[in-house]
C-alpha cells in the first residue's frame, strides 16, 4: 500500500514538473555547449521542457554516455565519429551508434589544424610521420587519427595523449608533439584565444579529397589574432543532434513538442543564437546510414504546417499527422 501511495505521489510530481533531460555537448568553451545553450534557451524553456547542458570531452565521450545513462537523452556528435562507431570490430562499442537515431542535421564544423608559429610546415601533407596529440573522448581526436593514419600513414606511437586543449597546445609550443587538430565551428573561442605570436593555422590542400571530409575554409575575419590574409583551405565534419531512441510515451510527446518549438524558433536561433546557426539548412536532409526519430518528425511537419498557410490558413496537427494537410 505504502508502495502505491509513493508511486502516485511521484506521477503527480512529474505530471507537475515533467520529466528531465540532459543533453551531452562539449568544452564549455566550444561550439557544442553555446548550441546546447541556445537549445535550452530558445527551444526547451519556453516549452517547460527541463533540459540540462552537460559539458563533455566531445563526440565520442557523448556517445559513451548517451549509451550507459538513458537521462543523456540528447546529444551533439560528428558524423565522422559516428561513421567509425558503426564500422568499429568491438559490439559494445558498435552498439552505441545503434541506440541513437537522427533528429536534425546540423552545421559544418572546420578542422583547426595548429602549428607552432616559426615551423617549416606549409600544408598537411607535411606532417607525414609527425608526432600529435589527442584529447581522449573528444571527437577532435578521432578525426585527428583517421588523418594522420589513413592519410599521412603515420604510425600509432606518434599519437601522444593530451589531457584537454590546453594541454596540446602546451605540449606544442613545447616542441613535444608538431600539430594539434581541434574540429569546431568558426568562429571559436578556443581559436580565437591563440596568441598569434606563437601559434599558426596550417591549410589542407584544397584540391584533394580527404577521405568522406568536405572541403571547407576558414575566414579571416573570424579569427584577427591570427592573421591569416586570405581564407585558409580546410576540411569540414557535419555536425548532428541526436537522440537516444525511445519508445516511451513521454519522450515521444516531449520530442515532438521540442520539434514543433524548434521549427518555429530558427529564426530567433539564426539571428541571437551562436553564429553557427546562420549554417544550420533547417532540413530533414537525407543522411546516409541514419535514420530519423519518428516522433521529432512528426513535430517538425507540425511546425512546418502551423508556420505557414495554406488556402488562408494554418494546418492543424491533426491535419498534419492524419496526412490530410494539402
Amino acid at each position: 500500500m505504502k508502495g502505491t501511495i509513493k508511486l502516485f505521489i511521484f506521477s503527480i510530481i512529474l505530471g507537475v514538473l515533467g520529466w528531465s533531460y540532459q543533453i551531452v555537448t562539449g568544452s564549455p568553451t566550444g561550439t557544442y555547449y553555446k548550441i546546447g545553450n541556445d537549445l535550452k534557451r530558445f527551444v526547451a524553456d519556453p516549452i517547460n521542457l527541463n533540459l540540462k547542458v552537460v559539458s563533455t570531452k566531445g563526440s565520442v565521450e557523448n556517445l559513451k554516455l548517451m549509451a550507459v545513462d538513458p537521462s543523456n537523452r540528447f546529444g551533439i556528435v560528428q558524423q565522422d565519429v559516428i561513421d567509425a562507431t558503426r564500422k568499429s570490430s568491438k559490439l559494445e562499442i558498435k552498439l552505441r551508434a545503434e541506440l541513437v537515431k537522427l533528429l536534425l542535421p546540423l552545421y559544418i564544423e572546420e578542422a583547426h589544424l595548429i602549428v607552432r608559429k616559426g615551423s617549416p610546415y606549409q600544408v598537411f601533407e607535411d606532417l607525414k610521420g609527425k608526432k600529435y596529440g589527442v584529447v581522449k573522448g573528444s571527437g577532435s581526436a578521432l578525426t585527428s587519427v583517421l588523418l594522420g593514419e589513413e592519410i599521412l600513414g603515420t604510425p600509432p606511437n606518434r599519437r601522444i595523449k593530451v589531457s584537454s586543449v590546453q594541454d596540446g597546445l602546451q605540449k606544442l609550443k613545447n616542441g613535444e608533439i608538431e600539430w594539434f587538430l581541434l574540429v569546431c565551428g568558426q568562429p571559436c573561442s578556443q581559436i580565437k584565444n591563440l596568441d598569434g605570436n606563437l601559434y599558426r593555422l596550417l591549410p589542407f590542400n584544397p584540391n584533394r579529397q580527404y577521405l568522406n571530409y568536405e572541403h571547407a575554409k576558414i575566414l579571416p575575419n573570424n579569427y584577427p589574432n591570427l592573421h591569416l590574409s586570405a581564407p585558409l583551405p580546410t576540411i569540414g565534419v557535419r555536425s548532428l543532434l541526436i537522440i537516444r531512441d525511445s519508445s516511451d510515451p513521454h519522450v515521444v510527446s516531449d520530442v515532438r513538442k521540442f520539434a514543433i518549438e524548434l521549427y518555429k524558433k530558427r529564426q530567433i536561433l539564426q539571428t541571437e543564437g551562436h553564429p553557427k546557426w546562420r549554417n544550420v539548412p533547417f532540413k530533414l536532409i537525407p543522411i546516409a546510414g541514419w535514420k530519423y526519430y519518428p516522433p521529432f518528425q512528426d513535430g517538425w511537419e507540425i511546425g512546418k504546417g502551423t508556420s505557414s498557410s495554406s488556402g488562408g490558413r494554418g494546418c492543424s496537427p491533426e491535419e498534419i499527422l492524419m496526412g490530410s494537410c494539402k
